[in-house]
C-alpha cells in the first residue's frame, strides 16, 4: 500500500464510521500498514489480528483508539469526513480520466446514505446509470449528450465541474 492509498483508506474508514457502514478486511490492512511503518501500539496489534465477521460495535472504538495512537489527523467532524471522502473519490475519478466505473458506482451509493449530500451527488447517481445503460444497451435517458463514444469524457467533465464548486 502506498501513502496515497493509505490516505484514501484512512478517509474511507473515517467516513465508514460516520455512515455507520460495516467494516471489511481493509481495516486490517490499514492496521498492518501502520505497524509496517513502525507504530507498535497494542490497539494496532489487536486490530491487525481481527478476522471477519467484523462487528461494528467492537471495531469502531478500536479504530478510534488506533487513530489517536498513530496521530492520524483526520477531519474532526463526521460531515468533514464525508466531504473529504467524496472529494478524494471524485479526484480519483478525474485521475482515471473518467473511466473508473467502480468509483462512479461508489459515489452513486452515497446519494441515499445521507440527505445532506443527496443534491450534491445527484449528478454522479444519474451519470452512473447513464453510463451503465449506454454501455449495456447503446442508449440511455439519464444524461443528455452521453454516448458510447464520449461517456468517459462526460464523466470527467462533470467530475471536474463538481470539484470546482
Amino acid at each position: 500500500m502506498n501513502p496515497h492509498e493509505f490516505d484514501l483508506l484512512s478517509n474511507e474508514i473515517a467516513a465508514a464510521k460516520y455512515f455507520k457502514q460495516s467494516f471489511n478486511d481493509s481495516v486490517v490492512e490499514w492496521a498492518v500498514f501502520l505497524m509496517e511503518q513502525g507504530y507498535t501500539d497494542p490497539c494496532l496489534c489487536e486490530l491487525a489480528g481481527q478476522t471477519a465477521p467484523f462487528h461494528w460495535s467492537e471495531i469502531d472504538p478500536l479504530i478510534a483508539e488506533c487513530l489517536v495512537a498513530a496521530k492520524i489527523d483526520l477531519p474532526l467532524t463526521d460531515q468533514a469526513a464525508a466531504k473529504n471522502l467524496f472529494y478524494r473519490r471524485v479526484e480519483a475519478l478525474v485521475a482515471s480520466q473518467g473511466t473508473d466505473l467502480t468509483i462512479l458506482r461508489g459515489l452513486q451509493e452515497f446519494v441515499f446514505a445521507d440527505e445532506k449530500w443527496r443534491a450534491s451527488l445527484q449528478d454522479f447517481y444519474l451519470l452512473g446509470y447513464a453510463v451503465e445503460e449506454e454501455l449495456a444497451f447503446g442508449e440511455q435517458h439519464y444524461w443528455d449528450g452521453l454516448t458510447t463514444e464520449n461517456w468517459s469524457q462526460v464523466v470527467l467533465e462533470a467530475s471536474m465541474e463538481w470539484l470546482a464548486q
